[in-house]
């Protein structure tokens, strides 16, 4: 199983959608002004990728860190 994991994460295909949602989100970070979810995104990127050579995965944990913190940040506004 593991190493069909592993050719679902190469596939030329399954990067370019990672990419794509990659870029969706961003824009969507700038739309909002979020530069603190602008931040986080890059950083938690550039550190997974020290770890793993597979673009997919550090995308996806970096979406998946940065949408939380995200989703902190919308909560909290609609606190205040």
């Amino acid at each position: 199983m593991n190493t069909n994991l592993e050719k679902i994460s190469k596939n030329y295909y399954t990067t370019s959608i990672v990419i794509l949602l990659a870029v969706v989100n961003i824009l969507a970070y700038l739309n909002e002004r979020s530069m603190l979810c602008l931040c986080v995104f890059l950083l938690s990127l550039c550190f997974i990728n020290v770890y793993s050579e597979n673009i997919t995965y550090g995308i996806l944990f970096s979406l998946f860190v940065t949408n939380i913190v995200f989703g902190g940040c919308r909560i909290k506004k609609e606190l205040l």
